[in-house]
């Protein structure tokens, strides 16, 4: 998987330490959950193999105290925690009980304004760092010294963007300070240098408070909180600290509220195979990397691994300075001891031969041991391609079989296929004569490959079937401006129902089914129409058309009218092909006076000619100049002018 354990503080009664019972730095979450105002409880957080979060208490103990603000030490192997108003410190230990250490110097009554719920210790272990917060905003930062008898604090004020995270964590890997804010939903950075926040992420709407927060050894933040909508917190969210892109991992139980931290600072394993389904009698790479995020060489270290009998060792290939003590190639174990693991990601990589009878599904998991018992003394790998913590790599050997990985055979029109059995670690024979993998084919045909392990020999054959898929929209049209068109493709072979996909390059009429085998549209603009079919196989066919817009104005003014009521030609008017908008129709006599005028309506409609009269009078015979706007249907507005003669 990914993500070890995880301890929570959940609230009870108080209880007196004698003496301090350190944790284990081993990359565990510590979770402190709890309700309200009441004691809160220590929690360790894991992946259990039905992927559900799963809280384990620290031990039978709550703290005895409502605390906030946890972080963990490094240097001491302790929580520490703060319990406010008055701010009070405290520590807790493996019994999960806290212990106050009093309140700390220069803590006064000027801080009883300020919630603390946002805390983590800084890497060195100096200072606990916890964030006042007020009005629902994170306002001031407060570094308590906890190297020193009375814990001297200094108060800085938070600058930047306003947010309110309930948790910070700090990156093992580059010391950068994270927190999820509250207010606008996203992932921030904190500059503990400057006190000032740092904003370059997306906002992610669908978290809505993270109350824990930690960091495992690889790098990875891990926090647990509450989704909007919900009313407590019990979704477990992965965050990446390059984009802020936020990942629901899984969901453990409700919390009313929580805090989180976690040691880092450990040597973690991980193992792995590229080859998760093979053949007997074929090899496959094993790899198992070492993080040591301690930050300091840790010496003298044992690292085991038992494999099944039935697979024997080939090749080991370390970086890391140690010892072949037992097994090795030719054995299905290894013991590596005196290993020197200085600080960083180191991979060690092994080829491993599966023997004839090693069908079956199989578990590989390395052990490292000798470690501090700071570091608790122990680890095994995990499977960083599940959330399970500490899961074993799976292996499946199954027996030589040719299976075909490509969904269909079937050969579309114009595309090829590849044929791949995906069967690693054996050779390939063809019946085209190639000895590749995989091949790609572009003929329809039978295609037959033998492949051969070190002890058996299969044999596999698919039928490649060619696909007919044809669409025709006919040849390019040309349309007058205003035209309608109606677009029915013809698909071979006949019979064939498949999935139209209708677009267009551009155009203002836009078409009436973009999913329907038929569409309707009426064009303004010159415009290309594409359409693809596809068949239930997967199949695709293209076909296009183009269609040019005549956009010719055809305008017809007539050059005498008589306006004499006899019922012919008594108006003078616009004609056009097609109806237009009238934007304004103006007629003037000889000396430039206007005699009528006109805005709206239509070409074609006689009832807005001019009558031939002047206020109510007939005009006089004689020619007179008329000018005319008109606004088309692409939009476009032009004018026409010229003359008339009126004859009574």
């Amino acid at each position: 998987m990914g993500i070890a354990c995880a301890c929570l503080l959940a609230v009870l009664v108080t209880g007196q330490v004698t003496a301090q019972v350190p944790l284990a730095c081993n990359g565990d979450f510590y979770l402190a959950l709890g309700a309200g105002s009441s004691a809160t409880r220590i929690y360790v957080l894991e992946v259990d193999e039905a992927g559900n979060a799963v809280f384990n208490p620290l031990s039978d103990h709550n703290t005895g105290q409502s605390l906030n603000g946890m972080g963990y030490r490094v240097t001491d192997n302790l929580l520490y925690a703060v319990k406010s108003p008055p701010l009070e410190l405290f520590y807790i230990d493996a019994t999960g009980i806290a212990k106050s250490l009093g309140l700390p110097a220069g803590s006064g009554v000027e801080l009883a304004q300020y919630d603390f719920y946002t805390g983590a210790v800084t890497p060195d272990g100096k200072y606990l760092i916890v964030f006042g917060t007020k009005y629902d905003v994170n306002k001031i930062v407060v570094r308590i010294d906890l190297t020193k008898d009375t814990h001297p604090i200094t108060v800085d004020n938070l600058t930047g963007p306003e947010v309110n995270c309930a948790d910070i964590a700090f990156d093992p890997n580059t010391g950068t300070v994270y927190g999820f804010d509250a207010i606008k939903n996203r992932l921030v950075r904190i500059n503990l240098a400057y006190n000032e926040v740092s904003a370059p992420f997306p906002a992610y709407p669908g978290a809505a408070v993270i109350g824990s927060l930690f960091f495992d050894a690889y790098g990875n933040l891990w926090g647990y909180g509450q989704k909007t909508g919900e009313n407590s917190q019990r979704t477990l969210y992965r965050f990446d600290t390059e984009t802020g892109a936020v990942t629901e991992v899984t969901t453990g139980p409700e919390a009313a509220r929580s805090d989180g931290c976690s040691c880092p600072f450990t040597i973690k394993l991980r193992e792995w195979t590229t080859t998760p389904n093979a053949a007997p009698c074929t090899r496959i790479p094993v790899f198992i990397e070492i993080v040591n995020a301690s930050e300091v060489v840790s010496s003298g270290l044992r690292l085991t691994h038992d494999f099944p009998e039935t697979t024997r060792i080939v090749s080991i290939d370390t970086p890391l300075d140690g010892m072949l003590t037992q097994g090795g190639p030719g054995f299905n174990h290894f013991t590596l001891e005196d290993l020197d693991i200085p600080p960083g990601a180191w991979q060690i990589r092994l080829e491993i031969e599966l023997l004839p009878d090693a069908v079956g599904a199989y578990s590989l998991q390395s052990e490292l041991d000798l470690l501090p018992k700071s570091l608790g003394g122990r680890t095994v790998s995990d499977n960083p391609f599940t959330i399970q913590s500490d899961d074993p790599a799976i292996i499946n050997v199954l027996p030589l079989q040719v299976e075909f990985s490509q969904s269909s055979s079937a050969l579309c029109p114009g595309e090829e296929i590849v044929l791949d059995p995906g069967i690693p670690g054996v050779t390939y024979q063809w019946s085209t004569g190639s000895a590749a993998p995989f091949i790609t084919v572009s003929e329809a045909g039978e295609y037959t490959v033998t492949v051969t392990s070190g002890c058996d020999e299969a044999v596999g054959a698919i039928d490649v079937e060619s696909i007919e898929l044809a669409v025709e929209l006919g040849p390019d049209l040309t349309l007058k401006l205003g035209d309608s068109l109606v677009l029915n493709p013809v698909i071979l072979p006949s019979g064939e129902t498949p999935g139209y996909h209708w677009s267009s390059s551009k155009g203002k009429g836009s078409t009436s089914c973009t999913g329907c085998k038929i569409i309707r549209d009426r064009p303004f603009e010159d415009v290309t129409y594409f359409l693809d079919v596809v068949n239930d196989l997967g199949c695709h066919a293209l076909d296009s058309i183009h269609i040019r817009v005549d956009k010719t104005r055809l305008v017809y003014m007539p050059n005498a009218f008589s306006p004499n009521d006899d019922g012919i030609n008594d108006r003078f008017f616009i004609g056009s092909q097609s109806p237009e908008e009238v934007v304004r129709f103006l007629v003037f006599d000889r000396w430039g006076a206007l005699v009528y005028q006109r805005a709206g309506g239509v070409t074609g409609d006689p009832s807005i000619g001019w009558n031939g009269q002047i206020n109510g009078r007939p005009a006089a015979e004689g020619v007179y100049v008329y000018l005319a706007e008109l606004r088309f249907l692409d939009g476009a507005v032009e004018r026409f002018s010229g003359s008339v003669v009126l004859v009574r």
